[in-house]
C-alpha cells in the first residue's frame, strides 16, 4: 500500500513503471558515456604514457649567474598515475601499457 496504507503502491502502478524505464534509459546512456571516455583516454595514454617516460628526468638551467639542476617530472605522467589510482579504486579496466607505469608509481614518487 501507499503512504499510511492508502492508496496503491507508487511503484506497482503505471507511473512506477514509466519511472523504471526512465531509470533503466538513464543509466544506460550513463554507462556509454563513461566507457566512451574510458576508450579515448586508453587510446590517448597509450600513445603518451610511455612516451613522457622517455624525458630526461633532470633539466640544466643555464639562466642567471648560477646554473641548476630541475626535476622534469612531467606534469601529464602525475595525472596518468592519479586517473589509473581512481580507474582501480572504481574497478575499472586499465591499459597494461598504463599499468606498467603505475605499478612503479612509489619509484617515481620518490
Amino acid at each position: 500500500t501507499g503512504p499510511r496504507g492508502r492508496g496503491k503502491p507508487f511503484l506497482g502502478g503505471g507511473e512506477g513503471k514509466e519511472v523504471f524505464r526512465a531509470n533503466g534509459a538513464i543509466l544506460a546512456s550513463l554507462r556509454e558515456f563513461e566507457k566512451m571516455h574510458v576508450d579515448t583516454w586508453c587510446q590517448e595514454q597509450e600513445s603518451t604514457g610511455a612516451e613522457k617516460l622517455k624525458h630526461n628526468l633532470l633539466r640544466r638551467e643555464e639562466n642567471g649567474p648560477f646554473p641548476f639542476l630541475r626535476v622534469n617530472f612531467d606534469p601529464g605522467l602525475v595525472c596518468l598515475l592519479r586517473e589509473v589510482k581512481y580507474f582501480l579504486m572504481l574497478k575499472i579496466d586499465v591499459p597494461e601499457s598504463a599499468m606498467n607505469i603505475f605499478v612503479k608509481h612509489e619509484t617515481y614518487r620518490q
